[in-house]
Formats: C-alpha cells, structure tokens, sequence
C-alpha cells in the first residue's frame, strides 16, 4: 500500500494517464512500436516495467448500453442543453469507441443496467468489439415494465484467458449450485501459494467432490427453488473466473417505490439477494480462492459516503445510522466491522435500534430463520478497497441526480466501489479511484488497477511486473473461452453478413458476387427501351398546353381526344355586410380579471433563498400525489454554500 504523501489522487478522468495507473517505472504504449514514457515519480517500492491492468465498473443505466452506443448518436454530436445549461455528448456510437474512451490499459469493463431487452439486441459488434469478448446476463422477466430492465455484462480483453463464467448468483441457472465457476480451483489455489506461501490450505481431496454440493446446499437451505429463480431472473449478476481470482459483476436492487407494500417486498427482495451474494462469495473464500466484487450496490457505508447522510456525532449515533438500513448492515459486517451497544461494548450482532423486524417468507424454508446477513459473522472480512487506499476522502461520490443538477454541486453518494479479499489486496492491487466527469450516465466509473500476475494470458503464459513472461502448464496452452462467451455463441450461430441476404435466397450468381465484390451481368435488370408501351411519354408533355396529350411530333397519344378546357369564372370577394356578426358574445371585464388571477396563481413564484424564478416539476412517482406540479428552487440540488439549492418547495395550484 502506498504511502498517504505519495498516493495518486482518487478523482481522476479516462483515459488514464501512464502515471496515474499506479506506481510505474516505464510503461510501453499498447498502440505504439514499443516506444516507452519515463515516469520520474515512481513512488512504489515494485518497479514495474509493464503497466498495470486496470479493471472497470460502470453503471450506464441513465441511457442503457442501446442508446449509449447507437451508431447514429455519435460522441462529436452534442443533446441540447437541460434546464441547468449543461449540454452532453448523445453518445459514443459504437462499443468499441465506448471501451476506447476508458484508456488502452483498461482489461476488464463491468458494466450494469444494460437494460437490453433480449438476446436479439445483441449483435456482434455488440458482443465482441475488435480485440473484446464478453459475457451477458438479461433480464428474463416478461411482464410490463421489465422488458429492457437490469442486466450486466463483462467485457475482457480476448488475451485474457477466462476459465469459466455463469450467470446468476445462486447457481440455479448454470443446473447446479456452484458447479459453472471453479474449475481452475487448483492452479488458481497454487499460484496464490507463489506470492503468499503462507496461506491456510485447504484439502486438495474434498475440493472437487464437496465444492459445488456445498454451495447448493448453503443456497437451497437459505432458499426454495422458485426463490433462487426470481433472484436470478432480472440479469443482475455474473460470476467470472480469471484463474487466479473469481470477479463477481452486481446490480443490487434498490428500494424505490412509495408503495408500502411493494418497498417491503423489494427490500426483502434486496436482502435474499445480498444474502446469496454472502453464501457465493464465503465458498469461494473457503477454497482459497481469491475474490474481487464490483458493481453498483445501490447503498453507501458511511455517512462520508454520501452527501444526503445526517449530521453523525457520536458512535451511537453512527451505529443507529448504519443499523437503521439493512443492506448497510449487510456491508458492515461484510467489511468485518462490529458494533457497540448502548452499554459501550462490542457486539457481533447488532442491538435493538428500533430497526422492524422482516416477517417470515414463504421463500424461506425455516419460518423462524433470520436473514443470513443478521447473524454474519465473516471470519475473512472483505476490503473495500477505495476506503482503504483513502479513508478520509470527501465527496468522491459515484452517483448523483443529474435531473436535478446534483453533479454540478456534487451532492451524490458513494455506491459504486470494489471489494475483495485482504490477500488479495496485499498482493495483486495497486491503486483505486474514480472518474468523475466521464459522460454517459448518472453514475461514473469506478476502476482498481492489478497487476499483470492478478491474470493468465492466452498462450499459457505468465506476465510479471519486471517484465518477464512465465510459460505454464499445458493445460492451459490450447485454450478456448467458455461456451457462454460471445464469441463462441456468435460463432455457432453464424453471423449474418448483409439484411438483404437474411431476406433474400441467393442464385449461383449472386453467390459469385459475394466473392467478388461486383455484380454479374446476367444479373443486372434489363434497360427498359422508351416507346414500347402505350403509356410512355416525353418529359416535354408535360410542359404543354393543357388541351391535349401531346407525344414527341405533337400527335395526341393513340388518337385520343383531349377533353375540353373547363370554364372559369372570376373570384368575387364577399362584402362586408354579408359576414355574419359572431355567434359567440365578447368576454365581459369580470371574466378577463377571473382568467388573469388564476394565470396569476399559476404562474411559478420567486424561491426565497436567492430571489429566482422557481421551476415547474411534476411528480411522477407512483403514489397519492402522482401527476401533481409543484414549484421548486432553479439551483441544482446540493448545498446551498456550494450554489445548490436553497430548499423551497411549493404545490402549485390545484385545478379541482
């Protein structure tokens, strides 16, 4: 870990420069002809002659990964400017300028809230960009409103080798609880041992025959299996296995609606949820195994996390804060954090805050059994790795409402960051940090960056920090990506290369034009000669006079006579007195007034704390007051000290 003096800073904007990836000595450019950047202020104690790969996470849930890259939206093209002046690029046009715009030394995108309706959105130069694979979890749900819900997906670098992946958090979709993800369990193990010989090891003879059986029993005792399926249902997770460490991709639920009904169902939805994330993560961690989690976990930890936090003064305080919600529970004791009662000492479980207690579900099989992430108790505490590298640092936010203008005033909150395991940390991760200011959603992305030891390469090989490249066991030297990978998928299909041809049977020779690149001749359409049908004429006929159908010599067309002009008579404008006066009589003077002090009412007052001209809003959440206009401050939202909003808030009036 870096020293706090000589640390990089944690707000920066992609690309990356060569010395903001961490801690270099010299780092060769990807497009260049090996042509090297000194780096002068080398600070970390490993040298590193090749530069660290940089692993990404990003929510693009404002427009979805459809809208974000449509060819037709291009990133030079800029959207008219909101009703807080700030006008973004519409797009980035393809995902390959998408991936672009991260930085060269960016191996690994995870991206969530792809909102991608189906499987058929995806198409190659969707999946696999030059030099790119990936894999994808869609939302299955067919019901209103869940179509082009959710969803996440991993993009890697086709040098990368990936031993396995699969798509969900409970296993019910790969057949078998944890039997998808784990394959390279001993290599993985065994490589660990080369950079931390000291590492409790696990029994080699249990590994294969328990792993899997383990996993699903932990899940189906948590949960039945119709549970496990509506967890799995709306592509929130994907499980990724690099050989050395196990990525896990989330899109954690948020609780939303107004609805009492509905929020406690989703809350509930939330917690099993988390509670599986737990139960994969913990296997994973009792093989050995390295584990890195990313993606948008939709809660903040602390109350330095997020700018909507109360005014936190003592422990209890903070304690009642972190209590109140049960997904920051979830985090806490994740992180392996403990919590003092009211009498002052420290408790594994947390005291009665007040907090409710969820009633049984029938999704749970034991009526009496309590949420798993109520009785934690993680005996290998996960780090979040952007509060480890900068546990004091204000306003390195993830998230904000840009309909209200947060980002300009930086009033959001930290929910987007990685966890991993403390070996891991030690050993593979250099640095962290957030981009702030990369356009495209109301999140920004969240990176760490590894080095080049955290992954294996296609070929069998090894990539060290000094530069050496380390062949390893044959097994890996024929590789080929997992079948759920795009490209296999997109190989076996075929790929369809034209619309016309997907529509169209082709002949011999349209076949021999494929080839070519030219059309062949018989194929072409045969020139129409001129004269051949009755109904053919010159351009010039219809310049002439309108009393006859004239051909090329003046002739009428197959001696038919034109018909006779029809008469005209001349235009006589009405008198005046033969308007009639209007039907409908003048407004009177008490109806003017009336109108003009309803407009009066409606129109929108001045907000109190600065003197301006309020904003028209509509509610549009569900609920009592759905539809309602209300008026409130111009600012953007955020402190008022920093230009944001003063707070006033006014209905408007009320047609009823």
């Amino acid at each position: 870990m870096l020293a706090p003096a000589n640390r990089p800073p944690p707000v920066v904007t992609f690309p990356l420069r060569d010395d903001e990836l961490g801690v270099c000595d010299t780092l060769p450019d990807r497009n260049s002809t090996g042509a090297t950047t000194r780096i002068t202020n080398a600070t970390d104690q490993r040298s590193l002659k090749t530069p660290p790969s940089v692993i990404v996470s990003w929510n693009i849930g404002l427009r979805g990964l459809r809208q974000l890259t449509d060819p037709l939206k291009p990133f030079d093209q800029q959207a008219s400017k909101d009703e807080h002046g700030v006008s973004r690029a519409k797009g980035y046009g393809s995902v390959q300028n998408l991936l672009q715009s991260l930085g060269q030394h960016v191996n690994v995108v995870c991206l969530q809230e792809t909102k991608l309706g189906s499987a058929h959105d995806l198409t190659a130069e969707t999946a696999t960009p030059k030099g790119w694979d990936s894999f994808f979890s869609i939302c299955r749900l067919t019901q209103r409103g869940k179509s082009g819900y959710a969803g996440v997906c991993v993009y890697f670098r086709k040098e990368l080798m990936v031993l396995s992946a699969e798509e969900g958090i409970t296993g019910v979709l790969s057949g078998a609880a944890g039997d998808a993800v784990g394959v390279g369990a001993e290599e993985s193990e065994s490589a660990a041992d080369d950079v931390d010989p000291d590492r409790p090891k696990a029994d080699p003879g249990k590994r294969d025959t328990r792993r899997a059986s383990t996993t699903s029993h932990k899940m189906r005792s948590r949960f039945t299996l119709d549970r496990m399926r509506e967890l799995d249902a709306e592509g929130r997770c994907l499980v990724v296995d690099f050989g050395r460490f196990v990525l896990i991709n989330v899109y954690v639920p948020a609780v939303t609606s107004s609805d009492p009904v509905e929020a406690a169902t989703r809350a509930a939805f939330k917690l099993d949820f988390l509670d599986a994330v737990t139960i994969r993560h913990e296997s994973f961690l009792a093989q050995n195994r390295h584990v890195v989690l990313c993606g948008d976990w939709n809660v903040s930890h602390k109350p330095i996390d997020s700018a909507h936090a109360p005014d936190i003064k003592s422990k209890l305080e903070l304690n009642s804060y972190v209590l109140r919600n049960p997904g920051r529970f979830w985090l806490s004791k994740a992180l392996g954090e403990k919590f003092h009662g009211d009498g002052g000492g420290d408790c594994d479980a947390p005291c009665d805050t007040g907090r409710k207690t969820l009633p049984p579900r029938p999704d749970t099989l034991d009526p009496n059994h309590k949420p798993l992430a109520h009785l934690i108790m993680n005996p290998k505490p996960l780090v979040d790795v952007f509060r480890h590298h900068y546990p004091t640092e204000r306003g390195a936010f993830t998230c904000w409402n840009v309909s209200a203008g947060a980002q300009l005033t930086n009033h959001g909150s930290r929910i987007d960051f990685f966890l991993c395991d403390k070996s891991f940390f030690d050993n593979f991760v250099v640095r962290s940090g957030v981009a702030h200011g990369h356009e495209g959603s109301d999140h920004c992305p969240v990176f760490v960056t590894v080095t080049n030891e955290a992954f294996r390469y296609v070929g069998g090989s090894v990539r060290h920090s000094d530069g050496r490249e380390e062949k390893e066991t044959e097994k890996y030297a024929k590789y080929s990506p997992p079948a759920s990978a795009s490209s296999v998928s997109f190989a076996a299909a075929g790929r369809q290369t034209s619309l016309a041809g997907f529509f169209v049977k082709k002949t011999v020779a349209a076949a021999a034009d494929a080839d070519t690149g030219f059309p062949s001749q018989q194929m072409l359409p045969e020139k129409r000669k001129r004269g051949n049908t009755p109904c053919d004429v010159s351009i010039k006929s219809f310049f002439k006079q309108a009393g006859s159908r004239f051909g090329e010599g003046g002739d009428t067309v197959e001696g038919r006579t034109p018909p006779p002009p029809p008469a005209t008579t001349a235009y006589v404008p009405p008198s005046a007195a033969s308007v009639p006066p209007s039907a409908v009589p003048t407004a009177s003077k008490e109806t003017v007034d009336a109108w003009r002090r309803i407009q009066a009412r409606q129109k929108p007052p001045v907000c109190r704390g600065h003197g301006e001209v309020a904003k028209v809003r509509k509610v549009m959440k569900q609920g009592a007051n759905f539809g309602r206009v209300f008026f409130a401050c111009p600012r953007p939202a955020g402190d008022v000290r920093n230009g944001g909003d003063c707070g006033f808030f006014q209905w408007a009036y009320d047609r009823k």
